[in-house]
């Protein structure tokens, strides 16, 4: 089904304010990309009930059917992507392939963020 959409593998937590800050726009460029772009939304809070919480602010994020919250639990994903800070994200081509690697809060909805 995504087989030629670009994925967006990014980390970030309730409790980093430019994580907060930066949500939004990641919903709503996965919504003006429709389907071009899926974003699978990382959350490194050490408990559930912090995401849910967090995501109850974003409704629209529920409603996104190209983004997606994944609660790391015990962080082996981002021990896995040797994630050190928050946020930071990983841009992968339809081919799979490591587009670019974005450390820190970047506005998503602007031409240079489509650009990559």
């Amino acid at each position: 089904q995504f087989s030629k959409s670009n994925i967006v593998v990014h980390f970030w937590a309730s409790w980093c304010e430019p994580c907060v800050h930066e949500f939004p726009d990641l919903i709503e460029m996965t919504n003006k990309q429709a389907g071009k772009t899926v974003v699978l939304a990382i959350a490194e809070d050490k408990d559930l009930k912090e995401v849910e919480v967090f995501v109850k602010s974003f409704p629209q994020a529920l409603k996104a059917p190209y983004f997606h919250i994944i609660w790391d639990h015990d962080r082996s994903f981002m021990k896995r992507w040797n994630v050190e800070k928050l946020p930071e994200s990983y841009i992968y081509s339809p081919d799979r392939k490591l587009a670019k690697r974005v450390s820190g809060a970047v506005s998503w909805t602007n031409q240079d963020a489509e650009t990559f």
